[in-house]
């Protein structure tokens, strides 16, 4: 009987293996660890049985899965051997790509990197900018994408979410924090350290207050 076991799901098998963690994994897929904890879910279903086991150290594969493993690194290596023959050398030019510099430093290395090796005839421009600057960008015409921050206020450009972050509170060590769970009321008595003026960043936690 047919399960429909997706790739996806083959990445993420994989991935949870190398990675021994759900939120290591996710951060490497590009996923949020409710998504995939999801599609675990549904690979369980349709294999029948386990094939982790969770506990405060990770989580690891059981010894009576790591077939699956094999043949998922089988498959999906094959999957990519016959994605590269047909566009590794069909995809060429120039693609001007605008990133905030928040991406720079996280999620787009690996995306560049991946790129470049997937497609090496394809020659990549990128400018850091601001997530308005980047909505300019694509508006006239001197980006063909980008990659900011959620919410864009623009509704004349394609907007497709990638991943999510969290935001957090730091404080000073000879400071005592407040009792949790911390409050707006109680960042906002506080003067803190934020994003630049004009970071999209900047702009969602100014809103907050």
């Amino acid at each position: 009987m047919e399960t429909g076991i997706t790739l996806t799901q083959l990445r993420i098998l994989v991935a949870i293996a190398d990675y021994g963690s759900l939120s290591q994994a996710a951060w490497h897929l590009g996923m949020t660890q409710p998504a995939l904890t999801r599609q675990v879910r549904l690979l369980e279903e349709q294999v029948g049985r386990r094939l982790f086991d969770r506990d405060a150290r990770g989580t690891r594969i059981r010894p009576d899965s790591a077939i699956l493993v094999d043949r998922a690194r089988q498959i999906l290596a094959e999957v990519e051997a016959f994605s590269d023959g047909l566009d590794r050398n069909l995809v060429q030019g120039e693609v001007r790509m605008g990133i905030v510099p928040t991406a720079a430093a996280h999620g787009f290395p690996e995306m560049y990197r991946r790129l470049v090796q997937r497609y090496p005839a394809l020659k990549i421009d990128v400018h850091e900018m601001y997530t308005a600057q980047l909505v300019e960008g694509i508006r006239h015409g001197d980006l063909d994408l980008a990659l900011g921050s959620l919410p864009m206020a623009a509704t004349d450009v394609g907007i497709s979410r990638l991943w999510s972050e969290e935001l957090v509170a730091i404080f000073p060590g000879n400071e005592v924090e407040p009792d949790p769970p911390v409050t707006i009321r109680d960042l906002a008595v506080r003067p803190f350290v934020g994003f630049a003026v004009g970071h999209g960043l900047s702009r969602r936690v100014l809103e907050l207050f």
